[in-house]
């Protein structure tokens, strides 16, 4: 069994999930065996203007540039090591935030000055320094002018504002774009062949904008990186079909 999480944002004075009724208490109550339903408290002053959802957990950026997170954070994902965080609460250490990113087990913040910092599961590299795990967010070296980032499951990507696209993290299935298949890289690098002016995500893949059409690289066992064999697609691949123009959703897998 699968499990899924549903967040509503009704206004943007409301907070990261949606605020309880009248005299309904915080937190999570057992609706069913299926089903739990979770209020999370208003905080009218900092009201969302980005929400982002990993494996058992959620961050939310607030319009003042702070970042709450909450649910599972057995690996610091939220900001504190403990079993879970049942309300959103602040990420201490991070301010002016453009941006944020959620993979499996991590998240990553784009701050106003370009650059990336990240914090949670660790384990793949994709920290950008080699550590299990780290509560407290920190800059990845390495990466400036940062403009987006693009947070995979285990891996991630920076676009500069040269259009590089610089990877890090899990490269199993090529999510790194280097041309190699290996654990993972700490040391963001840049994906040879790629200028682009957005990029974008999945699991395990991602894909870039240029100015003739997109590139993806990384797993491609349904052709999601543009490959028509059950292959891993180490290097970029022209997505065939696809203009500069079209709009680009990148889902799990």
């Amino acid at each position: 069994m699968r499990l899924f999480a549903l967040v509503v944002v009704l206004a943007p004075t409301s907070v990261l999930a949606q605020p309880p009724p009248p005299r309904a208490p915080t937190g999570c109550t057992t609706v069913s065996d299926t089903e739990t339903e979770c209020h999370a408290p208003a905080h009218p002053e900092a009201g969302p203007v980005q929400v982002a959802l990993g494996s058992d957990f959620g961050c939310g950026l607030a319009a003042n540039g702070t970042v709450r997170c909450w649910g599972r954070s057995d690996d610091g994902q939220c900001g504190v090591v403990a079993g879970s965080v049942p309300t959103p609460s602040e990420v201490a250490g991070l301010d002016h935030v453009a941006a944020i990113g959620v993979g499996y087990g991590h998240a990553c913040a784009l701050r106003e000055g370009g650059e990336v910092w990240c914090w949670g599961d660790g384990g793949h590299g994709q920290l950008g320094v080699e550590v299990e795990s780290r509560a407290t967010p920190a800059k990845v070296e390495g990466l400036t002018d940062v403009r987006q980032i693009a947070v995979g499951g285990f891996h991630n990507c920076a676009l500069r504002g040269d259009g590089a696209v610089l990877c890090w993290g899990s490269n199993d299935a090529g999510n790194l774009g280097d041309g190699r298949e290996r654990e993972h890289r700490a040391t963001p690098m840049p994906v040879r062949g790629v200028r682009a002016t957005e990029i974008w995500s999945g699991q395990s893949f991602t894909c870039a904008r240029e100015r003739r059409g997109v590139k993806c690289w990384g797993l491609s066992e349904h052709g999601q990186a543009g490959t028509r064999r059950r292959v891993r697609a180490a290097r970029p691949t022209r997505l065939a079909g696809v203009g500069p123009r079209d709009a680009v959703v990148l889902a799990e897998s």
